[in-house]
């Protein structure tokens, strides 16, 4: 209204005309009428709000949405009470399940062999530290707590585990696309979306979080009882850490205007080449077959547990189901470590189980192989929770395999390869859902979803990937 009083006073001074609605042109007026002043403001908006502020003047702005159900589910407190009841109760049990299991390491650890093992390790760490100018020698030979090598040795194997994880996927690199950019350089390929409501990513809660940390806290004494195990198969610390072991300090070589000097010639011992080469090869058969029954063994048993998570109601919905919450995994350590702590911790000591029983039943105790299995079923394990695709050799494991577990939940058991899942008849191929194959080909709702092999889908899903009538699932 002050608005269009002020317009209508310099239209009387400037001695203007103008219509009146409904009435003849008239000059000189004093007030504009209501009508004028309600015709001279600006159209209401609708569905928004004006307000008016001491910097914003007649600032307008939506109203603010309503929070979603699905956020209000994401954003839990610090002990995730809330939004499901009967949600504190797995927490509690996580956690009481990794206190347990830390308490259980504690009482079934030899604290003598243990301590005889840290000193070796501390003795050996400050030997090196030394030669390398990093430490101080003498430290080696003060009187300290006999709890602080173990401490030491604790911290050594969690950050070497922790960030070995974290590693794992520059390890083994994606399968690449045939496309090629501009540059010449290739895409890494992913593994698409089975869904589109696979594209929403779980947020990371602080009780995620929590289990991720205990989860870790676990195993450095989980693998210092598998190195217990190794060394009652014949594996020795003491060749690996002397108690008594201080290399020698190497003499500084000056090099002289720039270039160090000639260096004596590498005699070869040609006959403890031959030797060498001929106790590998005798062992590597030996090695080989002793991995693969491992394997096997393993991936029955952890079958068989994974099974019973999903079909025995009260161990998925206390144990499993928080693994579930991502349903397209994508971040390799993180997915893999966000397990409950009872489903973490079992597993990994039926992984113990399994080389105690091959040992002590059936004879088969080789070190190399002990080891090796440690280490491919740490990196599978990561690897097939990440977003790339890999792969090994004819077929024997593939990552897009667990990703269709996480998707459909009630298929592919076995923890890497398929054999156990087409044995029992739980294996699925990967495929996507023919509404999500039409939409990323692009199709209409009457149109056929092309039949595609899943390596030809790139990182920006241009293709379809292979579909599969034999589930009948929209």
């Amino acid at each position: 209204a002050e608005g269009a009083h002020a317009r209508a006073s310099c239209d009387n001074q400037h001695h203007l005309e103008r219509q009146e609605p409904g009435g003849p042109a008239v000059g000189n007026v004093a007030a504009p009428t209501a009508s004028a002043a309600a015709a001279a403001l600006p159209p209401p908006v609708h569905n928004q709000k004006i307000e008016i502020g001491f910097l914003d003047y007649f600032k307008v702005t939506a109203p603010a949405p309503s929070p979603s159900p699905k956020a209000e589910k994401n954003s839990l407190g610090f002990l995730a009470l809330a939004p499901k009841k009967g949600r504190e109760g797995t927490i509690l049990l996580s956690w009481g399940a990794a206190a347990m299991t830390m308490c259980l390491q504690v009482v079934f650890t030899n604290w003598d062999r243990l301590g005889t093992d840290s000193q070796a390790f501390w003795n050996f760490m400050c030997s090196k530290l030394a030669s390398e100018g990093l430490f101080l020698d003498p430290l080696a030979s003060t009187d300290l707590s006999a709890d602080l090598p173990a401490v030491a040795l604790y911290v050594f194997m969690w950050v070497n585990i922790v960030g070995f994880l974290f590693v794992m996927p520059n390890a083994f690199p994606p399968q690449q696309s045939d496309d090629v950019d501009s540059e010449g350089n290739t895409k890494p390929m992913e593994v698409p979306h089975r869904s589109r409501q696979q594209k929403v990513q779980h947020k990371l809660t602080n009780v995620d979080c929590s289990y991720i940390l205990l989860n870790t806290l676990t195993m450095p004494g989980f693998f210092y009882h598998f190195f217990c195990l190794l060394r009652s198969w014949g594996l020795s610390l003491e060749t690996l850490f002397p108690p008594t072991m201080v290399p020698p300090v190497a003499p500084a070589i000056v090099p002289a205007m720039g270039l160090s000097p000639t260096l004596p010639p590498i005699e070869l011992d040609v006959d403890a080449a031959l030797a060498a080469i001929a106790m590998v090869s005798e062992a590597l058969p030996e090695a080989v077959g002793a991995l693969t029954l491992y394997f096997l063994a393993y991936e029955l048993v952890y079958y068989r547990w994974h099974r019973s998570l999903h079909e025995v109601p009260f161990l998925y919905k206390w144990v499993h189901k928080h693994h579930h919450q991502q349903t397209y995994p994508d971040r390799p350590a993180l997915d893999t470590l966000n397990t409950a702590c009872v489903e973490s911790c079992v597993g990994t000591y039926m992984q113990l189980g399994v080389l105690w029983f091959c040992g002590e039943y059936l004879g088969v105790k080789n070190v190399p192989a002990g080891i090796m299995f440690f280490e491919i079923a740490g990196w599978l394990s990561v690897l097939e929770h990440d977003k790339f695709e890999r792969a090994l050799p004819f077929g024997m494991w593939k990552a897009n395999e667990h990703h269709m577990h996480h998707a459909f939940v009630k298929c592919n058991y076995a923890p890497y390869s398929a054999l156990w899942d087409k044995v029992f008849g739980t294996w699925k191929p990967f495929k996507q859902t023919t509404a999500e194959a039409r939409r990323v080909a692009n199709l209409g709702p009457g149109a056929e979803a092309p039949v595609v092999s899943i390596t030809s889908v790139m990182q920006n899903n241009t293709t379809a990937p292979a579909l599969s009538s034999a589930s009948g699932e929209a």
